[in-house]
């Protein structure tokens, strides 16, 4: 039936997401002790048998791609990579999207040069646009983290007439130069911000200056503070975007002063935004903090107003699942002391996407990073202990300096 096969899309896609490696280092066959067909390779395995049983069923093929490319992100392999350029010659719009995806995923950071072209090309003779737009995306994968390797490749994308193609030029420099705060791919994507024709690339260039910034969350909100007042709709999403990605889980001051703002705004899909944002910085928020309690109430109050746009309720349902994600006990993060987290940062790209294909949301859960610590004791009885932590959000909590930095953490207190 139609209800169980997009079933099965789904569960492939979920899949996939569950277990998508966590870095390059991750032993993709699995532990050495297990067998053949165990751990993740025996996951890899399942999805291309999916693909290859799932015919002409275009839901089927579409969740078995992204899960695939989830799964075997980074891997490189040939085998992969082949099948999925085999779905992607079907020329299939939801189909081809996915596999695109898939072998950005795959391929990501590698920067091949045989794939890049492959790609431009195939994305100038399709006639569909979501193609066209999962290869954007796919680009930007492989351009991940090769900061003046992608500067042909961007200038080319840049100065595409296909606005779509003009999209991929953002996404690649801020895939490329993910969290440097490179000035120059700043200016890149602020210049695009301002000048570019077409509302949807201006969104977006203001909307990955997020991932160039995550390290300095302040430093976005100076940045974009001005565009959040433009009379363009698309800019002021994209300003919403943007301080979500690049504050998440801080609880900056200025941020959730500035979406606060953007959540009174007439256009309904801004609204939306801002409370996904909002949600975004103020996640894992202690208990009592004003800002985040009062959100969660406003939050009821939208879902339950008649009244309201059904983007706005939209927006303000996911902000509550943002808000509970994982019990209470996780929170958002693309960096580690400094250090960039790959998938969170691949998942937040594809998650960015969602305002063309819903399914992009669930790629939010790759940026999760648990906030609890489980101790157990002989017989796995759980012992008491205390814990003092002593610690300044980086740019400051919702109510404390906004320009205090965190000074060294204060050591464990045990009973």
């Amino acid at each position: 039936s139609t209800q169980s096969t997009w079933e099965e899309g789904g569960a492939l896609y979920a899949l996939g997401l569950i277990h998508s490696p966590v870095c390059h280092d991750n032993p993709v066959a699995g532990d050495a002790s297990m067998s053949a067909g165990e751990g993740q390779q025996g996951i890899i395995n399942y999805l291309q048998d999916a693909i290859r049983n799932a015919g002409q069923n275009d839901q089927k093929l579409h969740g078995a791609c992204l899960g695939l490319g989830l799964a075997a992100m980074t891997l490189g392999e040939a085998q992969i990579t082949t099948q999925m350029k085999e779905l992607l010659n079907m020329d299939s719009a939801v189909v081809g999207e996915a596999a695109a995806l898939g072998i950005g995923m795959v391929m990501l950071g590698s920067a091949d040069g045989e794939t890049v072209e492959l790609l431009m090309q195939y994305g100038q003779e399709t006639e569909h646009e979501k193609i066209t737009r999962g290869i954007a995306l796919a680009l930007s994968l492989l351009m991940y983290n090769r900061e003046d390797e992608a500067d042909t490749l961007i200038e080319a994308l840049c100065t595409h007439k296909d606005p779509i193609f003009r999209c991929g030029g953002v996404f690649v420099t801020a895939m490329a130069y993910a969290g440097t705060a490179n000035p120059r791919a700043i200016e890149r994507l602020l210049d695009v911000a301002v000048t570019d024709v077409a509302d949807e690339v201006r969104r977006y260039a203001i909307a990955y200056v997020g991932f160039l910034t995550f390290k300095k969350p302040k430093y976005c909100t100076d940045l974009v503070r001005l565009l959040s007042d433009s009379y363009n709709p698309h800019t002021r999403y994209g300003v919403a975007m943007a301080i979500g990605i690049a504050c998440a889980g801080t609880g900056l001051k200025d941020a959730v002063e500035l979406l606060e703002r953007l959540c009174k705004d007439n256009v309904d899909y801004i609204r939306q935004m801002a409370y996904i944002s909002l949600a975004m910085v103020l996640i894992h928020q202690p208990k009592g903090c004003e800002k985040a309690d009062g959100l969660r109430k406003t939050l009821e109050e939208r879902v339950k107003d008649k009244h309201e746009e059904l983007m706005t309720k939209f927006g303000c349902i996911i902000a509550c699942g943002i808000l509970d994600a994982g019990g209470r006990n996780v929170t958002i993060a693309l960096h580690r002391n400094g250090h960039n987290l790959m998938k969170a940062i691949v998942g937040m790209s594809i998650f960015a996407q969602y305002w063309h294909w819903y399914s992009y949301l669930l790629l939010l859960s790759l940026t999760f990073q648990p906030t609890t610590d489980l101790c157990a004791a002989e017989e796995y009885k759980l012992p008491i202990y205390k814990w003092v932590v002593k610690d300044t959000p980086v740019g400051g909590g919702v109510t404390g300096d906004e320009d205090q930095e965190p000074g060294p953490p204060e050591p464990f207190e045990w009973p």
